[in-house]
């Protein structure tokens, strides 16, 4: 027994209905993952994290960086692997950023003391899930080979075992021309904060981390990959 003309025409309102629903909720959930500006993550006077900004590196500035690069020194060694990937952040509202972000292994007399390098196979939502990840462009002053204005990038440094929330390494770093051969100069800085002691899971207690393992200095890498 067929419905009724009156029942057909509920039934096709109500079809219709939901798919209005559904044609909304998608058109507004990709309305709210596409930028709607985007400004050179560098150059801009766009006040960083507006909502739907996305933050380009345009010029390719993180392009120099990425790739596998290898320090050693007798029979330690630091080898770290830098990638280029693209952010959704939150903050007053959702904007979009490219980041420079790595990890590490360090050996110190052949036996090994960090290994993040799995860290690179998680796609984490954040670049600050990883160990090593992009800040910002410096000026050029007392810079070894600069020729670029503002051409060192800052990058924070942390190891697996710090459990101190104010207590962090800065990466002062520049590709560098030697005899043909490109390089990676670095210069690690340690960051106290005015040696306050916060655990990072208990901001109440104290932490056990006081100092970094790695060594403050300059390193230099060969690009391996």
């Amino acid at each position: 027994m067929g419905l009724k003309p009156a029942c057909l025409i509920k039934l096709c309102m109500k079809q219709l209905y939901y798919v209005l629903l559904i044609s909304f909720i998608t058109s507004v959930t990709i309305q709210a993952q596409t930028p709607l500006q985007t400004v050179d993550l560098f150059n801009s006077n766009t006040y960083y994290a507006m909502n739907g900004v996305y933050y380009k590196d345009t010029q390719g500035y993180f392009n120099q960086y990425v790739g596998t690069w290898l320090y050693t020194n007798g029979t330690t060694s630091l080898k770290i692997t830098f990638q280029k990937k693209y952010f959704t952040q939150q903050s007053t509202g959702t904007f979009y950023t490219d980041d420079l972000i790595g990890e590490y292994e360090y050996k110190v007399n052949g036996a090994t003391v960090f290994n993040t390098l799995n860290n690179l196979n998680i796609s984490h939502t954040s670049p600050y899930d990883y160990n090593l990840f992009s800040s910002r462009r410096v000026p050029n002053d007392g810079c070894y080979q600069c020729t670029v204005p503002e051409q060192r990038l800052v990058m924070r440094y942390d190891e697996p075992t710090n459990d101190n929330e104010m207590l962090d390494g800065t990466f002062i770093m520049h590709t560098i021309n030697e005899n043909g051969q490109v390089k990676l100069y670095v210069k690690l800085n340690t960051n106290n904060n005015n040696g306050l002691n916060w655990s990072k899971t208990n901001p109440d207690l104290p932490a056990n981390t006081t100092q970094l393992t790695l060594p403050e200095g300059i390193y230099i890498f060969n690009k391996v990959n």
